[in-house]
Parts: C-alpha cells; sequence; structure tokens
C-alpha cells in the first residue's frame, strides 16, 4: 500500500499522503520525516502530518545539532527504532530531547532509522499527543518495513526531491536556556553580548535581549562569514545592522545598532576594520 502510494505521483504529495495513511495504521497524532546532511552532525524536519487540533512543528527543527538526540542518535546509527512510552521516563542523556518532547505536547515517541545502502539518512517518527501509547513488536516490524520504502523513494538518485518543503524555511539558529531550546532566524539576530561564561542575543523584533547557555566564542564560529564581525572581546554584531560609529571624547569608540539604543563599546584594534566594513 505504501509503496503504491509513493509511485503515485510526485513525492511531497505522496508523502503527505503516506504520513496520514501511517498515522492513522500506527496510532500516532503526529508523523514526519527528518534528515540529516552529509555529515550527520545537523538534521531538519522535511515532512510532516498531524492530527486535527495536533500542534505542527515541520518548521522547529531546522539544521539542529545532533547532539540534540542524545542516545537516539546512537540507536538510530545501529539501525535500531526507539520507543518512549513515557517521555517523562527518559535517559539523562536525552534530557534536551525531553524538553522539546514535552514541549510539543507528546507524551509517547516511536522513532525509526530510514537506511540507505547501509547508512543512516533520516529519521521517520510517530508522536502520541492525546495519550500514552505502547506500539507493539507487530507495529514496529509493519513501520520498518515502510521505512525503508520511504528511504529508497526520498533518497534514490533517480528520484530526487527538488522544492522540499522545507528548502523555504530560514536557516534557525538554536538558542539553549537550560532545558529549553528555542529556534530563531538567523536572519533576525543582530548582535551578541558576553555576560560572564553565557551570551545574550539581540534580535530586529525583540527589544530585549534572549539568554543563550553558549559562551561568545562558540557563536564566533557559529556567526561564521562576511555578514558578522566581532568588534569587541565581548560583542559579535551583525554589520549591516551598525547605524553609526563615533569616537567619544575620552578617544573610545562605540557604535549604535538598528532596533537598540545600547551603546556598543568597539575595540581599537577593530575600528578600521568596522569602517571598511560598513562602506562595502
Amino acid at each position: 500500500m505504501v509503496a503504491r502510494e509513493l509511485l503515485k505521483g510526485p513525492l511531497n504529495e505522496a508523502l503527505a499522503s503516506v504520513l496520514q495513511m501511517l498515522g492513522r495504521m500506527g496510532a500516532a497524532d503526529r508523523v514526519y520525516v527528518i534528515e540529516y546532511d552529509a555529515s550527520l552532525a545537523l538534521f531538519r524536519n522535511t515532512h510532516e502530518w498531524v492530527r486535527r487540533g495536533v500542534s505542527a512543528h515541520v518548521q522547529d527543527l531546522q539544521n539542529a545539532p545532533v547532539s540534540l538526540l542524545g542516545s537516539l542518535h546512537t540507536e538510530a546509527l545501529a539501525g535500531n527504532a526507539v520507543a518512549f512510552t513515557d517521555v517523562y521516563d527518559m535517559p539523562s542523556d536525552c534530557e534536551a530531547l525531553q524538553a522539546e518532547f514535552i514541549r510539543q505536547g507528546n507524551k509517547s515517541v516511536l522513532c525509526l532509522p530510514l537506511m540507505r545502502n547501509g547508512q543512516l539518512r533520516g529519521l521517520f517518527g510517530f508522536d502520541a499527543t492525546k495519550r500514552q501509547t505502547q506500539w507493539s513488536n507487530d507495529v514496529v516490524s509493519a513501520m520498518f518495513a515502510c521505512a525503508e520504502l520511504l528511504a529508497i523513494a526520498l533518497h534514490n538518485p533517480r528520484n530526487i526531491i527538488r522544492n522540499r518543503q522545507a528548502d523555504y524555511f530560514p536557516e534557525l539558529i538554536y538558542l539553549r536556556n537550560g532545558g529549553d531550546l528555542h529556534g530563531v532566524p538567523l536572519t533576525s539576530i543582530i548582535a551578541i553580548r558576553a555576560r560572564r561564561n553565557v551570551s545574550e542575543v539581540l534580535l530586529a523584533e525583540h527589544a530585549s535581549f534572549l539568554p543563550d547557555s553558549r559562551p561568545i566564542k562558540d557563536w564566533e564560529s557559529i556567526l561564521s562569514g562576511n555578514a558578522f564581525m566581532r568588534i569587541h572581546r565581548s560583542a559579535i554584531v551583525r554589520v549591516k545592522a551598525v547605524r553609526d560609529l563615533v569616537r567619544r571624547p575620552s578617544s573610545n569608540w562605540h557604535i549604535r545598532l538598528l532596533h537598540s539604543e545600547t551603546s556598543w563599546n568597539v575595540s581599537r584594534e577593530a575600528v578600521e576594520q568596522l569602517k571598511l566594513r560598513m562602506i562595502e
């Protein structure tokens, strides 16, 4: 039945029908497909089906770090299915994933690997949000067979999915604050400032800063490229967001940013480079 649906027409449309069918067969309220990047370091949600009244989260996990998955990723690499009958009773190394499941309103989760030519290419997941669900061995075996068909369809070189739904989503950066993981568009980040050994992030649409548990040195690699510049040991800014560069009577330099009245110090070493970057 799954194979017939996948052969019916354009793959994106066929997948929508298949996920709905499998969700109803598997007593799930949400079904989704996740794909890994080539290095297996990042993953993103590409397709999702939800029952009426159930929240959708296909845009939430885009370019998310594999570390979020904890031991689920390890099991998937080994080709194993993972079932969490009670999301409040998950392994300690899945703490971040548990927080995400709870945020999505999940009570139980079943996840299967999508393998192609012996390599892990993605995940195929079922969420139960209404009540706790324990999937039987027969159901898991049937879903393994479906996962194999999905992997063939998704990763067949002769059947490349063009214009995937997820290709239109903005690239997200995930802010971490304790167990909370919050995705924000990279394009909305204006500046990062250090606060002891953590950071605060200024977004274009926010008047205040959002906390993030990473030190600012980690942000320097995340925001690598021409859009951002480290102007001080305690600050990284988006160059196009700089309103003006001013020298104080004390001879110290500072800038003001769009969307913020806060004054930002600029180190003497960064002044000339910033001037050049502002006129590019």
